[in-house]
């Protein structure tokens, strides 16, 4: 009995060390994308003569791609797990990614484009064992501890997330940008997936066991994706999370942009700016979410984030960077709480056996918003680095507007 609780926990250990290590690396790479784009000195991609067109482009393309392809892949995997087992599929996505960072690194070094989208494309796609890692908790879970091990998986996930920059701006500091350039984070990223993948093999066993055979598909996110829209119980609801998931990736990838352009931020300080912002998640979905649900109802959660956000949002237009930083604070506590309410109210809107089909929706969802938000970032910058932020504050308040006047929310809730 003391053995198998001892293996219970070491399994269930190395599964939430999976979430921290897959969202630290995640975080590690995201601060570097601006500075390797927009600022053409320091280690980027580009020469001082390459136009700001072809940068804000670029940037775009690259931030979009890991979402474009995790809106394929996470599903796909998924689905892989159920025919062969959570293990098999998990050391697939962490030694996946751990090459798919080197490659992008190599792009990085070669200053090779094609390089670097194969590397954020191959990590996008293989971006599904924080998923699987989810499933495989809950399928070792009671009805006991399973509530306290959902809540754990949100915490492990805000610490690697809030760790990951600051980290990143550890190893982007002055000394290590004139050896290396910003490659470094990227390597880092790549030896945390393989060691994850290693303590893996010695410390996991199997937690599902497939029954059945169903049939393998690639298309299945897309599938997923279009269905929430011809469904009239969660169509108003997929169309209101998008937009303000749109908007709040805008944001989230316009930030470091802005930042650099007008603030002169180095990579490293773009790194605490995103460390800050993952503490923020973290107490938001740990802590004031459980206040609000005290007090309020997941509508009135929703109304009140909605316009969290658009305050932050719209803080940039002021130019002022004591201003954008409690703007900051007020659009990604809006963020963390209209993800929570909107998930929540999802959830509520279908009955039990369409669970998993809903939250495969909001998944991909999500992912769509982030591919399109990534995309219109470079263009919008281009056109102007207050555009971005306009527009964001625009999705969110017509969310906003949308939740208001939709009659059938307004019955549900």
């Amino acid at each position: 009995m003391i053995q198998e609780t001892k293996l219970h926990f070491w399994q269930t250990a190395s599964l939430f060390l999976i979430l921290i290590i897959d969202a630290m690396g995640m975080g590690l790479i995201m601060p570097l994308l601006g500075p390797l784009f927009v600022d053409p000195t320091g280690g980027g991609m580009f020469e001082v003569t390459a136009t700001s067109l072809v940068r804000d482009l670029l940037y775009g393309i690259i931030i979009s791609s890991f979402s474009f392809f995790m809106f394929f892949g996470a599903p796909f995997l998924g689905d892989l797990s159920d025919h062969i087992g959570r293990k098999k599929v998990l050391l697939i996505c962490l030694f996946g990614t751990a090459f798919g960072s080197v490659l992008s690194a190599a792009g990085v070094i070669a200053k090779s484009m094609v390089l670097l989208f194969a590397g954020r494309s191959l990590a996008g796609f293989m971006c599904g064992s924080q998923s699987l890692a989810q499933a495989a908790i809950v399928d070792m879970s009671t009805p006991k501890n399973k509530a306290i091990n959902l809540s754990f998986i949100s915490f492990a996930s805000c610490i690697g997330f809030a760790l990951g920059p600051y980290v990143s701006g550890l190893l982007t500091s002055d000394e290590i940008i004139i050896k290396f350039g910003l490659i470094m984070p990227f390597f880092a990223a790549g030896v945390l997936s393989f060691i994850n993948g290693a303590i893996l093999i010695f410390t996991f066993q199997e937690t599902f066991f497939p029954q059945s055979r169903q049939k393998l598909n690639l298309t299945k996110g897309l599938n997923v994706f279009i269905s929430a829209f011809l469904n009239k119980r969660i169509k108003s609801l997929a169309i209101i999370y998008l937009l303000a998931e749109a908007g709040w990736s805008l944001y989230f990838q316009c930030i470091p942009l802005y930042l650099i352009k007008h603030f002169k931020y180095s990579s490293s300080q773009i790194g605490h700016l995103m460390g800050f912002m993952g503490i923020l998640f973290g107490v938001s979905l740990l802590f004031i979410i459980r206040i609000c649900t005290k007090y309020l109802s997941a509508k009135q959660i929703s109304n009140y984030s909605f316009l969290l956000c658009a305050i932050g949002f719209f803080a940039v237009l002021f130019d002022n960077e004591l201003v954008i930083w409690l703007g900051v604070v007020s659009a990604c506590i809006g963020s963390a709480l209209f993800y929570v309410a909107l998930l929540t109210l999802f959830s509520n809107a279908v009955d039990e056996n369409a669970q998993g089909w809903v939250m495969g929706v909001f998944a991909s969802s999500a992912a769509v918003s982030w591919a399109m938000g990534g995309f219109l970032s470079g263009t919008l910058f281009f056109l102007s680095s207050f555009v971005p932020f306009l527009i964001a504050g625009i999705l969110i308040l017509f969310a906003f507007y949308l939740f208001h006047v939709d009659k059938f929310i307004e019955n549900k809730l």
